[in-house]
């Protein structure tokens, strides 16, 4: 897997992307982010409406994600999904097909330093500190703990494995795990609930530096919006 020379322009940029199920959010996302940042955005399509599609296309450029060729000669098993639907809620199977399709979106930025940020995400100040996170290649924050628990519950991460939340990610066009994660995808899909999952198991195998943002940039709605909060996740069904 290779980043996309098509679509590259240099400098730093935001991206996002949605399909038909989460494109209501696009408007709420795009005035957010404008009250405080000029960067230019790039908006990914994962499936969105045409109505969405030509509202997004008027504000920003829109880059088209197709669908990858996921291995399908290995089911999910039906123990895993009832597991998975315990740990997201039934509409984990609304979201998959675009949560695979985050890897592939990376590969596309048309940007240097490279801010992604989920839908649902509220941007409350500017992001300059951001894209500085990303020099070593890639940053994010970790999953709450909360969150990790129910993991180690039901012993999806190794004892010494760390889980990152991908709602917010800064890295570089060069950082060499967005090609391998692509790649896993495509092979290991079936093996993890979300993007998130695979991409925390690619970086505890291959021990990959990752430069770990504080909450403030990934805070959750649950946990209170802070003084000092840059970003609030407005994560899973129930926050929206």
């Amino acid at each position: 897997m290779l980043w996309d020379p098509s679509t590259y322009i240099g400098g730093d940029g935001i991206i996002t992307g949605c399909d038909e199920n989460q494109e209501w959010m696009l408007k709420w996302w795009f005035e957010n982010i404008s009250k405080h940042n000029t960067y230019p955005i790039t908006f990914l399509d994962f499936g969105m409406s045409k109505s969405a599609r030509q509202w997004a296309e008027k504000r920003a450029p829109v880059i088209s994600i197709t669908p990858p060729p996921l291995n399908s000669e290995s089911p999910i098993s039906e123990n895993t999904q009832q597991l998975w639907e315990v740990l997201y809620g039934p509409t984990v199977w609304r979201c998959r097909p675009a949560w695979n399709q985050k890897p592939f979106a990376f590969l596309k930025t048309p940007y240097d330093r490279t801010v992604w940020l989920d839908i649902d995400c509220q941007v409350l100040k500017p992001l300059h500190s951001l894209f500085d996170a990303s020099e070593g290649g890639i940053a994010m924050a970790y999953e709450v703990e909360r969150a990790v628990q129910r993991y180690r519950k039901y012993n999806l991460l190794h004892p010494d494995e760390k889980h990152y939340n991908t709602g917010v990610v800064s890295f570089l066009r060069t950082c060499l795990l967005i090609p391998e994660w692509a790649k896993r995808t495509l092979t290991d899909h079936h093996l993890f609930l979300g993007d998130q999952d695979l991409l925390s198991r690619i970086i505890y195998e291959k021990q990959f530096p990752v430069h770990l943002l504080p909450d403030i940039y990934n805070r959750r709605l649950r946990d209170g919006s802070t003084p000092e909060s840059v970003i609030l996740h407005f994560i899973c069904s129930g926050g929206k």
